[in-house]
């Protein structure tokens, strides 16, 4: 049987007891404390904790993951968190990974998600989670830090980092950094593609290695060392830049370099800029290529001056005006179109200077130079035709191409004007000309080349029984039928020689008309050549001679009817024009036998009466005997040959003395004249007859011309 208890150990157990609780009671508290200041550490805890179970299910949250997540801590609790599409879903499965190896008891973190927010915003968050156990259970916490800032600062830094890579790698122009032993630091993808290296490559050679210099290499040393090196512009440049800290800004240099296997130069603009990084003094360097721009820009200049010296050379006259129509300059053939001294009283003009008030349609001028420029001004150019009017008033035509331009930020328009009162004068002729040609009763047409027509004439279609505009682009061999065709060719080819000359030929031609049949008719046609003598075009006129044909065969029957009684008549005037033909001729001869006797015998010696000491009555009786004959001679018909007539006195004498056998000195002898004289009279009598350097006897001929 179990001893009992006595008083005493019941006192003492209790007083153990109430120790023990006392104890316990101090435990507890120190507990609830601990307990208190955990949630306080819980709840005012700067990063979000999320407390979960195996399944995911939240079992409490703290302020801060309220904060975090938007979410109340009532509206978490009980709530699964791969159910409540706290995640995107493209970290769902990520999350789920790393949670099933937290079960597993392997801490895990730090980790990137994005917590979607009840606002429909997103936080991102670093992310620890643990394994602990809470009450003999195994719990989930996961320690949630919003870096959303931080990622937005790592973002922007990153971005700006890019950035800076981007423009450094594209831009369009070599970038160096450069020490002070002329070694590049670092360039950009310009530069090494500029080269055909990469940027690894480049980085720790010198600038005129890995530029490809033509005289890098003239040392053993390398760049830098040579004797070109020493006024290598771009080195010098560099070095000045790194031992003074003066920066150049756009200096222009010129390089020789390696293209391939080429040598090429090459102008380049460097700036150079300074450095201190990590106590080093460097040099950025910023080279761009303007070969291409410096010959864009002496292009340029040679465009400028070829317009330039189109400008001032242009037959036609060339204007620049401004939108208030203000005239700015003008070249000398507009300033000498319109009357001007020069350029400067040109310029004081304004565009309605220049115009009359009304244009030819009637329109105000103002008017109508506005709508011209409104086109121009949507089209970039506008040719037109216009009136215009020169300093002194006197107004002529003209043709505007008026070219809209960009001057800077300056729309002005050039005008191009062209004096075509010639041209007026033309068409006005050609007007009046097809308005003749259309009126003639003679066909007239015009054709091309391949000899289809361009225009004809009423008159011209009406006799081949057409209107006007069936002719026209129709072929002139509808005229013709193949024969003809046949016999024109062969004609055309024996009047080559004369149309080639004078560019014209004659010919009758049988033509067809519309209904078949056919007419006679007189052609006339006209061919223009060009310099290369190639045809042009031809021009024709034709007439139709049918009545006139009809004409000819009713005259050639009366021809033929007169011919044979003309032959009548001709046999019986033959043998009296036989008759009178002797006849004409024997009295011509007598005629001039008497003629001639008078001129020798009597003349010579009436000339030598007169020079005889004739008294005044003597001398009256001698004019009255010389007229008495002249008048004698005068009823005979003149004749007689001139040169007969012409013989001198003397002369006379000397052909008489002649005919009769005489020698020149008997001559002389006769006629009491020098050998000399008489000579010449023979030399003048020979010229009289026409015998100068002939081989004819003058003897012979006196005889055979002139009878006794």
């Amino acid at each position: 049987m179990e001893k009992k208890p006595t008083h005493e150990e019941w006192e003492q157990r209790i007083k153990e007891l109430e120790k023990e609780g006392i104890q316990l009671r101090l435990e507890k508290n120190e507990l609830t404390d601990l307990k208190d200041r955990l949630k306080i550490l819980f709840e005012v805890a700067p990063d979000g904790y999320f407390l979960c179970d195996l399944t995911g299910r939240f079992i409490d949250v703290n302020k801060a993951a309220e904060l975090l997540s938007g979410y109340y801590r009532e509206e978490l609790i009980g709530k699964n968190f791969f159910q409540e599409q706290l995640l995107p879903p493209i970290q769902l499965k990520k999350a789920a990974l790393l949670f099933a190896e937290i079960v597993k008891g392997h801490a895990n973190g730090p980790e990137e998600f994005t917590l979607n927010r009840k606002d429909g915003g997103q936080v991102e968050l670093e992310l620890r989670a643990f394994s602990v156990k809470i009450n003999g259970e195994t719990r989930v916490l996961a320690i949630a830090r919003d870096i959303t800032k931080h990622k937005c600062a790592e973002k922007v830094l990153k971005d700006h980092d890019e950035e800076l890579t981007a423009i450094y790698d594209n831009a369009p122009f070599i970038i160096l950094l450069v020490d002070e032993n002329w070694t590049i630091r670092k360039t950009n993808v310009f530069t090494a593609k500029l080269v055909g290296e990469t940027v690894d490559n480049l980085v720790n050679r010198r600038c005129g290695e890995a530029l490809q210099c033509v005289h890098a290499f003239d040392t053993p040393e390398g760049c830098g060392f040579g004797p070109s090196c020493k006024k290598c512009a771009l080195r010098l440049t560099i070095l000045n830049t790194i031992e003074t800290g003066l920066n150049h800004r756009e200096k222009e240099i010129k390089m020789s370099f390696f293209d391939g296997k080429n040598e090429r130069n090459a102008t380049f603009l460097i700036s150079t800029k300074k450095l201190l990084i990590r106590e080093q003094p460097l040099a950025l360097v910023g080279m761009q290529n303007i070969t291409e721009r410096k010959k864009s820009e002496k292009e340029l200049q040679e465009s400028e001056n070829r317009y330039r010296t189109l400008f001032e050379s242009s037959r036609d006259a060339i204007m620049l005006i401004n939108q208030e129509r203000r005239i700015l300059q003008g070249n000398p053939a507009a300033i000498q179109m319109f009357g001007c001294i020069d350029n400067e009283e040109f310029t004081s003009l304004n565009v309605r200077d220049i115009s009359p008030e009304y244009q030819p349609d009637g329109t105000l001028s103002s008017v109508k130079a506005e709508q011209m420029v409104k086109i121009a001004m949507g089209k970039n150019s506008h040719f037109f035709e216009w009136k215009h009017k020169r300093k002194d008033g006197k107004e002529f035509f003209s043709t505007v191409l008026l070219t809209k331009m960009e001057l800077g930020n300056e729309i002005i328009f050039q005008a191009t004007v062209r004096d075509i009162t010639e041209n007026k004068l033309t068409e006005e002729s050609l007007k009046q000309f097809k308005t003749i040609t259309d009126k003639q009763i003679i066909g007239n047409a015009i054709g091309d080349a391949q000899g289809n027509l361009t225009y004809c004439n009423h008159a011209f279609a009406a006799m081949h029984g057409y209107k006007t505009n069936e002719l026209i682009g129709k072929h002139l061999s509808i005229f013709y039928s193949e024969e003809e065709i046949k016999k024109m060719y062969h004609a055309n080819n024996k009047n080559k020689l004369q149309v080639k000359k004078d560019g014209i030929y004659n010919k009758e031609v049988w033509r067809i008309r519309k209904d078949g049949s056919s007419f006679p008719s007189l052609t006339n046609v006209i061919e223009l050549e060009n310099a290369w003598r190639r045809p042009l075009f031809f021009a024709a006129s034709v007439i139709d001679i049918s009545q006139r044909k009809k004409a000819e065969e009713a005259l050639k029957k009366r021809e033929k009817e007169l011919g044979i009684k003309t032959n009548n008549l001709e046999k019986a005037n033959n043998a009296l024009e036989v008759l009178l033909k002797k006849r004409e001729e024997d009295k011509k001869k007598l005629e001039e036998g008497v003629l001639f006797n008078m001129r020798r015998v009597v003349e010579p010696y009436l000339e030598k009466l007169k020079d005889s000491n004739l008294d005044e009555k003597q001398m009256l009786y001698l004019n009255i005997l010389e007229k008495n004959l002249n008048d004698i001679l005068s009823a005979f018909p003149q004749t007689l040959s001139s040169n007969q007539i012409k013989l001198t006195p003397a002369e006379l004498e000397v052909a008489n003395l002649v005919k009769q056998g005489r020698s020149t000195k008997q001559i002389a002898l006769a006629l009491n004249i020098s050998y000399r004289t008489a000579e010449v009279h023979r030399k003048n009598i020979r010229k009289k007859f026409n015998l100068k350097d002939k081989k004819i006897n003058l003897r012979t001929h006196l005889l055979s011309s002139i009878s006794n």
